[in-house]
């Protein structure tokens, strides 16, 4: 039996799209195919033509996604391919698809449009991704809208590999709008437009399966009846290695028996594939690939009968993404859910650590003097600090507030492989919740406190602080309730998103969090209003597990033994046994960044290995002065154990790794101060038990509205594991 694979190749060696040559007649309803042809044209000549206009580097642009902030390079691609976004925007939005195929040529209907479906759909994911950074929302759902047209078309070709790039084209429609989603920029008018075109494709079969099945015994009949007439060698027709076949065995009654079983087969395999107890459909489509594969349907049988299950799995895969979305996509239109539910505080936290990561060695000696010394400060370095945090405010405090408007945080739009102990995101991450805390430990700005400055932090009403504009002309310092709001959020947040790292991270920021409250209350600069609102944000935070350590670790575990494996899923049941029986704090050590830089699944270079070492050296000595990580790993362990693994794990042959060799190591090595994760998750929890004595519940909080601050408590030590 041949693969589905092995029927595409065939499908796809000369490519011939059947159209009228006079377009349609001028009373006739356009049609989508037109404008298709005409942008396809368009994109040949430009691209591709004897003199392209469209450089290699911004082919490259137009088919990839987003990164970052849109570049005037980015504009500048889109920009010059803007009458084809116009074209293949307008054929996707138009209902009637318009195109016929010549079925007859059997095996010879190949067809060009798929290809250039699915680059029409990049280019436009690019489109809508830029047109959501500026802000043009109705822009960047008509580009979203035109993709699922993409998809709704090609499925009408009823040919199994235009059903599966109509899955395929979903996919990349779905991410996108998630990505629509996840920066809260889908109303109810945007979110219904949408809602309403994936409708028409949910139900049991959205890739139209089960028509493609059907007619695919057509285009076998048509292909060995042209083969027969035409005497050609079966070998080129099926895909065969020449002297495989034996020709003399396929008489044509032989060839129309086999076939007419095939099409039986295929008839099979159609009502299965729309079986609504899909089990049920799974195990037959199963048993007909079997029956295919014993020869039931002859030679012919055995090498044309595709992977009908892996259409349908892939079928049914659609069909759950498509409810999946519809139904967020209708609560937002029907006004059940706010846009902001759905939204995702990573893009937010993703644009603070990259600001972060522009400071210099002084900017952040600067600020962090000042988190650690505050008020205590000589004027010429208050007045440092300062200017370093002056600039970075109004950034801050919008990345901020519009994190704290988000439910749910997933990190995996950053595109870093997991799992990592250190993701390069989350020291800028708690650099920037760090420079709150730094503003804040300063004290009123003196120019402000004096009324020198119209806009002063004093007609900032403390409910509003959290959403100052950054384009006022001078934004107020942060106070210590909006840095400790930050961290809470934020920690929850991390936790959200299952990872060994994001769990450290979490502790470590809840228990520089609690130490800011209790200076804060000590020094009486929270109201009880401020206490009130904190506690608000507290009780949002898991009381059995602040960081969310006994997610992370499983997840963590599961990623590490996937990773570690190189012989199977044995091998992976075996080495993810051995690493729970050495415990949490082994699998924390292995997830640091030169072990995944070393994974004999890498073909890692000494330079990368030595790049990637001497970043971690600059984090973890601090010579990162905000930044540092030196506080979350014993630095020379660290290293001295990075350097042996380094020089142990990598294979002689590299073409050849065992896994023997992990789990050798993996059971063997000791090293003479262990790292201890309980002490971490200790920490979140004394963080969160200082702040909830010092937050105390409505019932509990004796004071009245002028009987000042609740009493000071004191700070949760330092955790150093």
């Amino acid at each position: 039996m041949r693969t589905l694979i092995r029927l595409l190749v065939i499908a796809l060696a000369a490519l011939v799209v059947q159209r009228g040559v006079g377009g349609s007649p001028p009373n006739d309803p356009p049609k989508a195919i037109d404008s298709y042809a005409k942008a396809f044209d368009w994109w040949k000549a430009q691209a591709t033509g004897d003199q392209p206009s469209i450089s290699a580097r911004e082919l490259e642009i137009l088919g990839s996604e987003l990164e970052g902030a849109p570049t005037a390079e980015v504009r500048a691609a889109l920009a010059k391919v803007q009458p084809y976004l116009d074209l293949v925007r307008a054929g996707g939005r138009t209902a009637e698809y318009g195109l016929e195929l010549d079925r007859s040529q059997g095996f010879g209907l190949l067809m060009p449009h798929l290809q250039a479906l699915r680059n029409a759909a990049r280019v436009l994911r690019l489109d809508a991704e830029v047109r959501l950074a500026d802000g043009d929302a109705r822009g960047a759902t008509d580009s979203l809208l035109a993709i699922t047209g993409f998809a709704t078309h090609a499925r009408q070709d009823a040919v199994l590999i235009s059903s599966l790039v109509s899955g395929a084209l979903l996919t990349l429609n779905d991410a996108a709008i998630d990505r629509a989603m996840s920066v809260g920029a889908l109303d109810a008018e945007r979110a219904g437009q949408l809602a309403d075109a994936l409708a028409a494709l949910r139900g049991p079969d959205p890739l139209a399966i089960t028509d493609a099945v059907k007619s695919e015994a057509g285009l076998v009949r048509a292909s060995l009846e042209q083969w027969l007439k035409d005497g050609e060698p079966i070998e080129a027709l099926v895909g065969a290695a020449p002297g495989s076949i034996n020709a003399n065995e396929l008489t044509p009654e032989r060839v129309d028996a086999d076939v007419t079983t095939l099409e039986k087969m295929y008839g099979e395999a159609a009502e299965a594939a729309s079986n609504p107890d899909r089990e049920a459909g799974r195990a037959a489509l199963a048993a007909l690939e079997a029956r295919a594969a014993n020869g039931e349907a002859g030679l012919l049988g055995r090498l044309l009968m595709p992977s009908l299950l892996r259409c349908a799995d892939s079928s049914w895969r659609v069909s759950d993404m498509l409810d999946k979305r519809w139904e967020m996509l209708n609560a937002i239109r029907l006004g059940k859910a706010s846009p902001m539910k759905f939204a995702n505080a990573a893009f937010a936290y993703l644009r603070i650590a990259a600001l972060m990561d522009t400071l210099g060695r002084d900017e952040q000696e600067a600020m962090e003097a000042a988190r650690l010394a505050g008020a205590a400060l000589d004027p010429e370095a208050r007045q440092r600090a300062r200017r370093t945090l002056a600039s970075l405010r109004g950034r801050l405090r919008e990345a901020f507030a519009e994190a704290a408007e988000r439910e749910r945080c997933d990190f995996s739009v950053s595109r870093e492989p997991r799992p990592s102990l250190i993701a390069s995101y989350l020291p800028g991450l708690r650099g920037g919740l760090r420079a709150l805390g730094a503003d804040a430990a300063l004290g009123p700005d003196e120019a402000q406190a004096s009324g020198t400055e119209a806009d002063s932090h004093e007609t900032a009403p403390s409910s509003d602080r959290n959403l100052v504009p950054s384009g006022a002309s001078r934004q107020p310092p942060f106070v210590e309730e909006e840095a400790v709001a930050a961290s809470l959020r934020a920690a929850r947040h991390l936790a959200m998103d299952p990872g060994i790292g994001h769990s450290v991270f979490a502790a470590s920021i809840l228990s520089e969090a609690a130490a800011n409250l209790s200076d804060a209350t000590a020094a009486g600069r929270l109201d009880a209003a401020a206490i009130v609102r904190l506690r608000a944000v507290a009780v949002t935070v898991d009381r059995g597990d602040p960081a969310g350590f006994t997610k992370s670790m499983e997840a963590d575990r599961e990623l590490a033994a996937a990773r570690l494996t190189v012989n199977g899923d044995r091998d992976k049941a075996m080495v993810l046994n051995t690493l729970k029986k050495r415990g949490d704090g082994f699998t924390y050590f292995l997830l640091l960044e030169q072990v995944r830089v070393a994974s004999p699944h890498e073909d890692a270079s000494d330079e990368a290995i030595a790049a990637s070492m001497a970043r971690w050296r600059d984090l973890a000595m601090h010579h990162a002065p905000l930044l540092g990580v030196g506080d979350l790993v014993p630095h020379k362990i660290a290293v001295d154990a990075c350097n042996r693994i380094v020089s142990r794990l990598r294979p002689a042959d590299p073409a050849k790794p065992d896994s023997r060799d992990w789990y050798e190591y993996v059971t063997s090595f000791s090293w003479t101060q262990a790292i201890d994760l309980a002490a971490w998750r200790e920490a979140a929890s004394d963080a969160l038990g200082v702040m909830d004595k010092l937050l105390p519940k409505p019932e509990e909080n004796r004071l009245g509205p002028s009987e000042g601050a609740a009493a000071p408590t004191q700070a949760p030590k330092e955790a150093a594991p």
